[in-house]
């Protein structure tokens, strides 16, 4: 299969593919992000790499500050590369262009602006002429414009999540703030059905063939990789 635990054995990871770091509770995964370079020595004793993702706020080719825990593989070919690149470049000229709008903006209402929970990605509108994304939903929505649809997003298709679970995925306080929740789709006190950064990790567990073909299914436990069952 083309996603793994790192471990002691070193491994290529080509620029696009995916890597994913830990909650601090073990194989829960917290973060995906998208490798900006290739790397032919990741291993548990070389574990950074320079990469694109959205935290809040987006990054674009920066060194990621927390060690990688695993790393997936669709293993694109150039096109489907460049396809991912378009997308990149074009997230990146949409929040260059607000972080000039919004200097001196709160850190609250900078995640409020770029980021959302539910669901994953939001396109532009009049009040926000930029896509917001969760971790996952950036990672998800640049494999799609190179026409690979890593996750089932459908409502009904996805797992519900407690608030209890959401803390672990997302590292903000506010999420114990009902307003706050709501502003980022999550009405009320759960549980939610949301696109977790564990399920696109879950998704790169299968054969290049099968990742490239269907959208993967969710189900519980696909929060953790691998699947805690």
């Amino acid at each position: 299969m083309p996603a793994w635990r790192i471990d002691s054995d070193k491994r290529s990871i080509r620029r696009f593919d995916v890597a994913a770091s830990d909650a601090a509770t073990h194989c829960f995964i917290q973060h995906v992000v998208l490798s900006a370079q290739d790397n032919n020595e990741l291993c548990v004793d070389n574990a950074a790499i320079t990469a694109t993702h959205m935290q809040p706020p987006f990054h674009a080719e920066q060194e990621f500050a927390r060690p990688i825990s695993a790393f997936g593989s669709a293993d694109l070919t150039d096109e489907e590369q460049s396809q991912v690149k378009v997308f990149v470049d074009e997230r990146k000229l949409e929040y260059d262009a607000q972080r000039i709008r919004q200097s001196g903006s709160s850190r609250r209402d900078r995640i409020l602006n770029e980021y959302t929970i539910r669901p994953g990605a939001i396109e532009p509108d009049r009040n926000r002429p930029f896509w917001r994304f969760s971790c996952a939903g950036f990672v998800i929505e640049a494999y799609r414009n190179a026409n690979i649809v890593l996750v089932d997003e459908s409502l009904g298709s996805l797992p519900l999540i407690s608030l209890t679970n959401l803390r672990h995925a997302y590292n903000f306080p506010l999420l114990d703030n009902a307003e706050f929740r709501t502003e980022l789709g999550l009405d009320g006190d759960g549980p939610w059905r949301v696109v977790l950064a564990g399920y696109v990790m879950n998704s790169l567990n299968r054969t290049v063939t099968e990742i490239k073909a269907s959208a993967y299914q969710p189900v519980e436990g696909d929060e953790y990789f691998p699947r805690c069952t």
